[in-house]
């Protein structure tokens, strides 16, 4: 039986598989991400936003920017590409006519669809080794670690 670690012993094996694991496992998931919506014909940004307007069913583009990790200016520019491939349309709210609302097109429904249908087989394809808590506490792990980080800005 091994012997429990004291804590410095803790953290420094900890900060190993930090070192060696962290960084290149979130870039081997952000690539499979890119390679993944890429085959939809997206990007990443444009490929959250998409989702983020499937779930609201009418939503500013104000709103999308508190909603994302974007600014205004890449809302704003991913929704131009959106609309220039007829995935979404914008239509004015009839109680205030400056504010205008973005919908999904049947376009951008079935490819909504699609995207959720490939993402749903992965998941199917895993079985009992995927859990909605595992799911949580690896998002929540990865969001504690990258804050924890610090920023150099």
């Amino acid at each position: 039986m091994s012997e429990p670690m004291n804590n410095q012993e803790n953290v420094d094996a900890m900060v190993a598989v930090l070192c060696d694991h962290y960084v290149n496992e979130v870039y081997v998931a952000n690539r499979a991400a890119i390679n993944f919506v890429n085959h939809f014909g997206l990007n990443l940004q444009t490929a959250v936003l998409l989702r983020r307007i499937a779930a609201n069913k009418g939503i500013t583009v104000s709103q999308l920017t508190k909603e994302t990790p974007f600014s205004m200016s890449v809302v704003s520019t991913q929704i131009g590409k959106l609309l220039k491939d007829d995935q979404v349309e914008m239509k004015t709210t009839a109680d205030d006519r400056r504010t205008k609302l973005v919908f999904l097109t049947n376009k951008g429904v079935r490819l909504h669809h699609k995207i959720e249908k490939s993402i749903r087989e992965s998941v199917e394809s895993l079985g009992d080794t995927i859990s909605i808590e595992k799911i949580d506490d690896a998002i929540k792990l990865i969001e504690q670690l990258g804050a924890s980080l610090p920023t150099f800005e």
